[in-house]
């Protein structure tokens, strides 16, 4: 494999997670899926893939400081997407 294509694969894997953190979210949906089908809809709320993935990382909170804010919000988001964090 050259380094061209292993950054090219690095930038697929940034994009469309290829390990762990995608057989997380499988797992996570099919626990959800069998909890809500078992849960009873008059006491609880439905359950999401994340209530089951505990060490999945929480998303970046949105912006609320204006056009500043936002600027901020997106700067962060992309260091955290290309890893420079």
């Amino acid at each position: 494999m050259t380094a061209r294509e292993f950054l090219a694969w690095q930038e697929f894997d940034a994009v469309e997670p290829i390990g762990g953190e995608r057989l997380d979210l499988a797992a996570g949906i099919v626990a959800a899926t069998i909890a809500n089908a078992n849960r009873d809809a008059k006491r609880t709320k439905p359950f999401k893939p994340s209530d089951f993935m505990p060490l999945a990382p929480k998303p970046p909170a949105p912006p609320d400081g204006g056009l500043a804010g936002f600027i901020a919000w997106a700067r962060d988001h992309n260091r955290r997407i290309e890893g420079t964090l």
